[in-house]
């Protein structure tokens, strides 16, 4: 078997019918297929490239129908959509704590409150329930409290908005 320059390709596969004395040497040439094959090579790009820009419309359509819903939202609710959560604005009966936690106006603490309540037995007993409450900066919580009444009323002053009722 060969190649030839011209891309043409002989062998002999077989010998010629019994008794003719002759082999036939069967050609077939590559030029012809080389075309048909960079033809679908290039039909096959064209799709790809077509199945990619469908991709990349559907996915801008998607975004836009996202944006369209958000705003709807938006629109429907009376809200802030802020990276993707959505909070209600805050209304006149919010305390100017809560104002500040939204809007970030000021700087606040955050901390964990643990509630201890009676078990009946004189012992002090965790609940499961914990929040989060925040503190101005400028006050300073004092650790001891001498009764009940004292610990609620500076609870009061100092956690404005507590996400539980004492």
């Amino acid at each position: 078997m060969a190649i030839e320059d011209n891309k043409i390709f002989a062998g002999d596969t077989r010998a010629g019918p019994p008794g003719s004395g002759s082999a036939q040497a069967p050609t077939v040439s590559i030029q012809s297929r080389l075309g048909d094959v960079e033809a679908g090579l290039d039909a096959l790009r064209k799709e790809v490239k077509a199945g990619f820009l469908a991709v990349k419309d559907a996915q801008e359509g998607l975004d836009s129908k996202l944006d369209n819903l958000l705003s709807l939202m938006k629109d429907h609710m009376n809200s802030i959509v802020l990276s993707g959560v959505n909070r209600r604005k805050p209304s006149r009966k919010l305390s100017q704590m809560l104002r500040g936690i939204i809007d970030g106006e000021r700087n606040m603490k955050s901390m964990r409150l643990l509630v201890l309540v009676s078990s009946g037995e004189g012992k002090p007993r965790e609940i499961d329930i914990r929040t989060t409450v925040y503190e101005n900066e400028d006050f300073i919580y004092q650790r001891h409290v001498k009764s009940s009444r004292t610990f609620l009323s500076e609870v009061e002053k100092r956690f404005i908005l507590m996400a539980f009722t004492l």
